[in-house]
């Protein structure tokens, strides 16, 4: 694909392009990636990764719930 005009549509979720060394402005990723958290409001394109506060949240999870203090809006 090196030497190809490509542009990639997908509905994964996990990164898989990106992984496999696409160019990330080359993919869109129809349901987004989870990945990422995105601002909830819409107001800008930023994406934030998640992968320390995920963890973070799955460690600290008690009866199924996540603390209040790791759930905010970007």
């Amino acid at each position: 694909m090196k030497e190809k005009d490509f542009f990639v549509i997908t509905t994964n979720v996990e990164s898989q392009y990106e992984k496999a060394n696409f160019q990330q402005d080359r993919i869109f990723e129809m349901q987004g990636n989870y990945g990422y958290f995105e601002c909830a409001k819409g107001c800008h394109q930023k994406r934030y990764e998640n992968m320390r506060l995920v963890k973070q949240m799955v460690a600290e999870t008690r009866k199924c719930k996540i603390p209040s203090y790791l759930v905010f809006v970007f």
